[in-house]
């Protein structure tokens, strides 16, 4: 009893300490987990901010050229200025010359119309824009588009486009490793791809809270990134895709209404957890097998006399009745008071039956002398009444 007793509460001891260790490491590793990705959510939206403000800069500084503000200059000559000036980039493809109504001049190319496209439109309110990647019409290579409005006088009275290619955008994100596998990628105001390790999502424009609506495995991530859509400060997130948990954040790229999402397994951070469980778990087991082992010994120590204790009644109570049977008395301790009381209580017994046996014989004695007497009284009586017998004969 004793054995399962303690190694109940052991057992139950050892699981509740390694629930709560178990608790307090996931909690301070996932408090870690959480800090860093939001800085590094934070740190990734400034270096493309500032890529990005350093690259409308140098538009902008081609803008100011008085050539493309001169309206006595042919279109072609200003296309071969902004031909030569697009050299100076390496992640310009080309520079076009762009009117208020929407026609797009490129050096060697007849004009196209972009008065519809929604960057082309910011331009003209004064916006610097920057398009989400699309596939070239001309060579169907994934391109993206940015702008900045030309000024005369306050005045716009154009706009310079930059054809640029996708991977300048990619390059912003391809660089960031979170964990063993984690990964960021920048979505646009509508949640959709524009910058991703997996170019399929950026050519297809996918958008996941589109997809969620006819994929429902989709739906805790889409959940996820409409908050994201939805909310400036960073802050950390949780959501399942493919069957993976993953702990995230983002953090809004001030120039843009894009957002940048950092995200990673959370198994992967959780490995020293595991870790720590695994150590619990064998470390308990010790414990439990030691302290077993230890109670099975003090249980031996202390039941022992107590055994011996029981055979000496027994053999009182079902044997010949030996009263001169004593306990051994070790140590000083409640189990040698038992001993000691029980010897000083069978000594007690012994001389209350042998005090009883004394008077036994006495009492023996005693009959048979009020027998002797008896049958001399009886003799007596008879006699006295054999003489009454006689005399009343006579």
């Amino acid at each position: 009893k004793l054995l399962l007793i303690f190694g109940s509460l052991l057992i139950v001891s050892v699981f509740v300490l390694g629930v709560l260790a178990m608790y307090i490491a996931r909690g301070a590793v996932t408090e870690k987990i959480a800090i860093h990705l939001k800085d590094k959510a934070k740190d990734t939206a400034e270096v493309i901010d500032g890529r990005l403000t350093a690259f409308w800069q140098f538009l902008e500084g081609v803008a100011r050229a008085p050539i493309l503000i001169d309206s006595n200059i042919s279109y072609d000559e200003k296309t071969l200025y902004l031909s030569n000036e697009a050299k100076n980039n390496d992640s310009i493809i080309s520079l076009y010359f762009n009117t208020t109504g929407g026609d797009a001049y490129k050096a060697g190319q007849e004009k196209v119309n972009i008065k519809s496209q929604v960057w082309f439109q910011g331009c003209l309110q004064g916006k610097s824009t920057f398009s989400t990647p699309f596939k070239s019409i001309t060579d169907n290579k994934l391109i993206c588009m940015a702008g900045v409005p030309i000024y005369d006088e306050n005045r716009i009275v154009a706009v310079l486009s930059a054809e640029v290619d996708w991977a300048f955008l990619n390059a912003l994100i391809t660089d960031i490793v979170v964990g063993s596998t984690g990964d960021a990628h920048i979505i646009d105001e509508k949640g959709t791809s524009i910058a991703d390790k997996d170019i399929g999502l950026v050519e297809q424009m996918f958008n996941t809270i589109e997809a969620a609506k006819t994929d429902k495995s989709l739906q805790s991530r889409a959940e996820y990134l409409a908050h994201v859509i939805d909310t400036d400060e960073a802050e950390i997130g949780y959501y399942t895709y493919k069957g993976i948990s993953y702990i995230t954040s983002f953090a809004t790229v001030k120039s843009t209404d894009w957002s940048v999402v950092i995200k990673a397994p959370i198994n992967e951070f959780m490995g020293t957890v595991q870790t720590l469980r695994l150590s619990m778990y064998g470390i308990g087991a010790a414990i439990l097998v030691i302290a077993l082992i230890i109670t099975f010994i003090v249980a031996s120590h202390m039941v022992k006399p107590i055994q011996t204790t029981v055979e000496a009644l027994q053999g009182i109570a079902q044997g010949e009745g030996d009263l001169t049977v004593r306990l051994p008395l070790h140590g000083n301790d409640e189990v040698t008071d038992l001993s000691l009381y029980f010897n000083e209580t069978i000594a007690k017994i012994g001389s209350s039956i042998k005090a009883v046996d004394k008077n036994a014989h006495a009492m023996e004695d005693i009959g048979s002398e009020l027998s002797s007497n008896m049958t001399e009284t009886a003799s007596s009586v008879h006699e006295i009444s054999s003489n009454i017998e006689s005399v009343k004969g006579q």
